[in-house]
C-alpha cells in the first residue's frame, strides 16, 4: 500500500474542537506500508509445532504429573504457576520466542541440588529444576519424538495425550528379561555378561548427547537445535565437571539416557563378526549380553568398554557378572510368580472400589458432565472417608483418577459389582461409621478377601525382611570366604527379597501400616540395608495414617549429630518436615522445629524449602505459635537468601500474617523482580489470601488427561487438542 492515505478522525467529547462544533474531520498524508515476513521461520514446521499452546498445555500436564511423583518437589511453585495457568503458559511461549538465541532463557541459579538416598551415607545427585524448564523440556521431546519414534525397552514415549510421557515401565522391563532369557535358551552352551555403567548420568558428555540427539531424531530446525543445547548443555553443580552430566530428577532425562547409548546397541546388532554369536539387550544402563561360546566373553567386554569409552563412559566393575553356564544365569531373569499372583489378587480386590455401582457412578458422572468441580471433589472426599473406614488409604488425586478412568470404561454395567449403601451426605464420624457397618454387612466375601490379602502381604513382608537381613549379615561376615557361585546365588535371593519388601510396602500404603510400622521405621534407619526407595510416599503415608511415633523416631535418628552432615540425611529431614502437615496433632516443640528449619542459616536448601512450604500449608494452625521473633527471622532469611523459590515462600509467609515487607529493592535483582514467582507472590501476599493457595486440589482441565480418549478444553476453543 503506497501513496496518499485518507484518515477520518473523531474529536473526543469535551475537547476544544468538539466544543467548537468540529465533531470530526478528515486528513490526508503520504504513506508506504509493507508486510515483512520471515519465510524461513514460516517454513520451520517443527518450531511452530513446538511453540503451539496445545503442545505446552500437554507438556504442563505431564510435567505436573511427574513432579508430584518425583522424590522432591516445590508445591508452592506449581500452585503459583497454575493460579494463572493460561497466562503463564502463554508467557512461557512468548519468552521463548522473545529470548530466541539469548543466553538468558532460564532464570539463573534456580536449581536446588540434593542427594537422594542410595544407602546410609551415599546419595545420588539430583536436581530440583524450575517448572518452566521441565515444561519446556517435555514440549521439545513431544515435538521431536512424534516425528521419529524410537523403540526402547525403557522410557518408550507414549504418543497418546495423557498425563504420562512414557509407557508403563514394568511390561517393558518384563519384555527385557523375557528377551534375555529367550536369547540365553537359544545358546544352551553359551555364556552371559551382565553389567551396568559406572555413575552413568553424571558422566554423560553433554555436547556428544546433543549431537547424537540431533542426528538420531532427525532435527532440521536450527531453533530447536539451539533450544536443545540450552536444555542439555548446562554446567551442573553437585560434583559434576563442566560440560559433563545429565540432570536427574527431570522427566526427559531417561529418554536422552537411552538415546545416548543407541550407537552401542547398533554396533552389536550390526557388526558382522557378532551377527551369529551374540544377543545384546539393554535396559537404560543395565546390559545383558549373551554369547554362543564363553571364549568370546573377554573380547565382548573389551569391545563394549571401547564403545563406552567413545562416550566417556566406563563399565561398573563392581556390578559386572560373568555367567559361564547358562543355567547359572537363567534364575536371575525369572520373575517372582508368587508375587505376581499376589499383585493380581490385590489389584482385582481394589478394582471393585474404583468401579463402585450404578448409583455411585451416576453421582460422579453428573458432577463431571456438569463441570461442577466443587461437587466432584466433595464426592471424592466423602468417598475417600468411606474407604478410610474400611482400612483402605488412598489419596484424593489417585482416587479421582481411578474413578474417572472407570467412568470411561466400556460395558462397565455388565461387570460384577459390590453392594453399596446410599452415598453419605456428610463426613460426620457417625454417618461414615454407619456407612462402613452397612457396607461390611453387605459385602462379607469382599471384606474377608481384603483381610486375607492384607494378612498375606504382612506375612510376606515380615518373612522377606527377616531373610534379607540374614543374607545381608551372612554376606557381610562371610562374603570374602564363599565361592563366586554361592555369592551370586545369595545376591539373586537378596534382590528378589528386596523386590518383595518394596512391593509389600507399596500395598500397605493402601491397606495400612498398623502391623508393620515399627519394622518400616527400623528399615529406613538400618545402616546396612537400603531397600525402601519411595521414601517420600512411605514417610508421608506413615504420617497420614496417624503414626506420630514413627515420624518422631525417624526425626530423632536423622537429626542425630553423628550423621547430620551427611547429605542424604538432609533430604530425609526435608521430607519428614513435609510429613508434619499430615500428623493428627502438632505440639509447640514441633512448631519450633518447623520455624527453625525454615529460617536458620545452617539449614540446607531442601530443608528450608519444605519447612517454609509446611508452614504455609499449616498457616491457620500455626498462628497461635508464631511470635514476632519468628517473623523477624523470616525477614532476615529473605534478605540473605539467593534462591528465588525460597524468597517467594518467605514473602508469602510474611503476607499470611500481614507483616510489613522490607524494601525489596535492597535484595531483589532486576531478573527476580520480573520473575513470575516473585510478582505473583507479592500480589498474593498483598491480597491477604495466601492460605487459599492450597485450596484447589488440581486445575479442572487435568482430569481431561486422565483418559487418552478425552480432549483438553482450554479457555480459547481454538487451542483445544
Amino acid at each position: 500500500m503506497e501513496g496518499k492515505q485518507l484518515v477520518d478522525f473523531d474529536n473526543p467529547v469535551d475537547s476544544y474542537w468538539y466544543e467548537q462544533h468540529q465533531v470530526n474531520y478528515t486528513d490526508k498524508f503520504e504513506a508506504v506500508c509493507q508486510t515483512l515476513k520471515n519465510s524461513e521461520l514460516e517454513e520451520d514446521n517443527e518450531w511452530n509445532k513446538l511453540i503451539s499452546l496445545e503442545n505446552f498445555e500437554l507438556a504442563w500436564v505431564k510435567a505436573r504429573n511427574n513432579v508430584f511423583n518425583e522424590s522432591f518437589y516445590d508445591e508452592v511453585e506449581i500452585r503459583l504457576f497454575e493460579s494463572n495457568l493460561d497466562e503463564n503458559l502463554q508467557i512461557l511461549i512468548d519468552n521463548l520466542v522473545d529470548k530466541l538465541y539469548s543466553d538468558n532463557l532460564f532464570p539463573s541459579n534456580q536449581d536446588i541440588d540434593y542427594k537422594f538416598v542410595k544407602g546410609r551415607s551415599k546419595g545420588r545427585p539430583k536436581q530440583l529444576i524450575r517448572l518452566e524448564e521441565e515444561i519446556l523440556a517435555i514440549a521439545i521431546l513431544q515435538t521431536i519424538g512424534k516425528s521419529k519414534n524410537q523403540s526402547f525397552y525403557s522410557y518408550q514415549l507414549k504418543l497418546e495425550q495423557t498425563e504420562d510421557l512414557y509407557e508403563d515401565y514394568f511390561p517393558k522391563y518384563k519384555k527385557f528379561l523375557d528377551a534375555s532369557r529367550e536369547s540365553a535358551n537359544s545358546y544352551p552352551k553359551g555364556a552371559v555378561l551382565r553389567t551396568d555403567i559406572q555413575s552413568y548420568y553424571v558422566t554423560v558428555i553433554q555436547q556428544q548427547l546433543l549431537d547424537i540427539t540431533i542426528k538420531e531424531m532427525g532435527i532440521n530446525s536450527i531453533r530447536i537445535e539451539w533450544l536443545l543445547s540450552k536444555i542439555l548443555r548446562q554446567n551442573l553443580s553437585n560434583g559434576h565437571e563442566d560440560g559433563i552430566g545429565l540432570k536427574q530428577g527431570t522427566l526427559t532425562s531417561g529418554f536422552y539416557a537411552n538415546l545416548y547409548l543407541k550407537a552401542v546397541d547398533n554396533y552389536f546388532a550390526n557388526e558382522p563378526k557378532w551377527k551369529h554369536q551374540l544377543y545384546f539387550h539393554r535396559y537404560v544402563d543395565d546390559i545383558i549380553a549373551v554369547v554362543n561360546n564363553g571364549k568370546y566373553l573377554e573380547l565382548l567386554e573389551t569391545e563394549l568398554q571401547d564403545k563406552l569409552n567413545d562416550l566417556g563412559l566406563k563399565l561398573n566393575q563392581d556390578k559386572t557378572e560373568y555367567y559361564h553356564n547358562i543355567s547359572d544365569f537363567l534364575p536371575s531373569t525369572e520373575l517372582d510368580t508368587d508375587l505376581d499372583k499376589l499383585n493380581r489378587k490385590f489389584n482385582i480386590m481394589l478394582v471393585y472400589l474404583w468401579r463402585m455401582n450404578y448409583d455411585y457412578r451416576t453421582e460422579f458422572e453428573l458432577a463431571n458432565s456438569s463441570h461442577d468441580e466443587k461437587l466432584w471433589w466433595n464426592l471424592i472426599k466423602l468417598y475417600q472417608q468411606c474407604l478410610y473406614s474400611l482400612g483402605v488409604y488412598v489419596t484424593e488425586t489417585r482416587l479421582s483418577r481411578k474413578i474417572y478412568q472407570k467412568l470411561n470404561s466400556e460395558k462397565l454395567n455388565t461387570k460384577k459389582q459390590l453392594e453399596f449403601p446410599s452415598f453419605p451426605t456428610d463426613d460426620n464420624f457417625i454417618i461414615i461409621s454407619q456407612w462402613s457397618s452397612k457396607f461390611q454387612e453387605s459385602n462379607r466375601t469382599w471384606i474377608y478377601e481384603k483381610n486375607l490379602i492384607k494378612s498375606q502381604v504382612v506375612n510376606l513382608f515380615k518373612e522377606s525382611l527377616k531373610e534379607v537381613r540374614e543374607i545381608t549379615k551372612f554376606l557381610k561376615e562371610k562374603g570374602n570366604s564363599i565361592s563366586k557361585q554361592q555369592k551370586r546365588e545369595e545376591n539373586i535371593k537378596h534382590r528378589k527379597l528386596q523386590t518383595r519388601i518394596r512391593s509389600c510396602v507399596n500395598k500397605l500404603l493402601i491397606l495400612g501400616f498398623d502391623q508393620v510400622w515399627q519394622d518400616i521405621v527400623d528399615l529406613i534407619c538400618d545402616p546396612d540395608l537400603f531397600v525402601i526407595r519411595d521414601l517420600l510416599d512411605v514417610i508421608i503415608g506413615l504420617a497420614s495414617q496417624g503414626y506420630t511415633d514413627a515420624i518422631k523416631q525417624l526425626w530423632t535418628f536423622y537429626q542425630n549429630g553423628n550423621i547430620a552432615t551427611e547429605e542424604p540425611s538432609e533430604y530425609v529431614r526435608a521430607i519428614l518436615i513435609e510429613s508434619f502437615r499430615f500428623l493428627p496433632i502438632l505440639k509447640s516443640e514441633d512448631w519450633e522445629l518447623i520455624f527453625d528449619s525454615a529460617t536458620l542459616p545452617n539449614k540446607s536448601k531442601v530443608e528450608k524449602l519444605k519447612a517454609t512450604e509446611t508452614w504455609l500449608y499449616l498457616g491457620h494452625l500455626a498462628k497461635p505459635y508464631v511470635q514476632p521473633q519468628h517473623l523477624q527471622n523470616v525477614v532476615n532469611a529473605l534478605k540473605i537468601e539467593t534462591i528465588t523459590r525460597l524468597k517467594k515462600n518467605y514473602i508469602l509467609i510474611l503476607g499470611m500474617y500481614n507483616h510489613d515487607l522490607p524494601n525489596l529493592n535492597d535484595f531483589l535483582s532486576d531478573e527476580e523482580k520480573n520473575d513470575y514467582l516473585i510478582k505473583d507472590s507479592l500480589k498474593l501476599a498483598a491480597s491477604g489470601k495466601v492460605a487459599e493457595i492450597f485450596k484447589q486440589i488440581e486445575p479442572p482441565r487435568v482430569r481431561q488427561y486422565y483418559n487418552p480418549k478425552q480432549k483438553s478444553v482450554t479457555k480459547d476453543q481454538k487451542y483445544s487438542l
